[in-house]
């Protein structure tokens, strides 16, 4: 919304109608003040035409004053809107930047899993063997598949990466994205999070604080993109 108030200018103006009546007035009111106060100056003609009501300006046209004010509030919003493009690009700039990083991060985790599989796989046998008994080999097979499944994290990957590659797509878009925008960060964040909370090697772990600390700055960007 947009308000324009209109006030009566204070500076003197070039247009105006002089009351010759009122300077009259004036006239006799110092010939008064002299004859009572000889050695009181007389008016000077500045003094007489700043006295109040000796001009008075002329009334505004009302249709000039409409196309002004629709000529100024053209004006205030082109460069609010060129001013916003100029914020949004920039946060665009800024949050692809993130995104970038957080794809990084995320497959540098994906190039692990093997080797994090392969060490969780070898640790929990290590524990079996120091077991007084020794435990049917399919039972155990059996419990290491479902210990795995818990700590699997492929899935909350891949669904990371597609949410960042639709945040690209979106941000390339030329329109507002902000809703979409923030969808999105939700859902990134809700699978650095599940990662984080299934993490069973130091470095899905710290991967997933990394995520998050750039989900949150990127959220924080998105609040000031329409």
């Amino acid at each position: 919304d947009a308000q324009l108030h209109y006030h009566a200018s204070a500076q003197p103006t070039d247009s105006g109608r002089l009351q010759p009546e009122r300077v009259r007035v004036l006239r006799e009111w110092a010939a008064a003040v002299q004859e009572m106060s000889p050695e009181s100056a007389p008016l000077s003609v500045a003094e007489v035409l700043n006295w109040s009501g000796v001009i008075i300006a002329d009334s505004a046209d009302p249709q000039m004053l409409v196309d002004q004010a629709q000529v100024l509030l053209q004006r205030t919003v082109s460069s609010l809107q060129s001013q916003r493009h100029r914020e949004g690009e920039s946060l665009g700039v800024a949050i692809a930047k993130r995104v970038v990083e957080c794809r990084r991060i995320a497959q540098g985790v994906q190039s692990m899993l093997g080797e994090i599989e392969a060490g969780f796989r070898q640790r929990l046998l290590e524990r079996v063997a120091g077991l007084d008994s020794t435990p049917d080999p399919g039972r155990l097979e059996q419990e290491l598949v479902i210990l795995l499944g818990r700590t699997d994290i492929s899935e909350e990957l891949d669904r990371l990466l597609i949410h960042l590659r639709e945040t690209e797509n979106v941000l390339a878009r030329d329109e507002p994205v902000g809703r979409r925008l923030d969808f999105l960060m939700q859902e990134l964040n809700r699978e650095a999070n599940t990662l984080g909370s299934k993490s069973a090697h130091t470095a899905t772990s710290a991967a997933a604080v990394d995520l998050k600390v750039l989900i949150e700055q990127m959220r924080e960007q998105v609040q000031n993109i329409e």
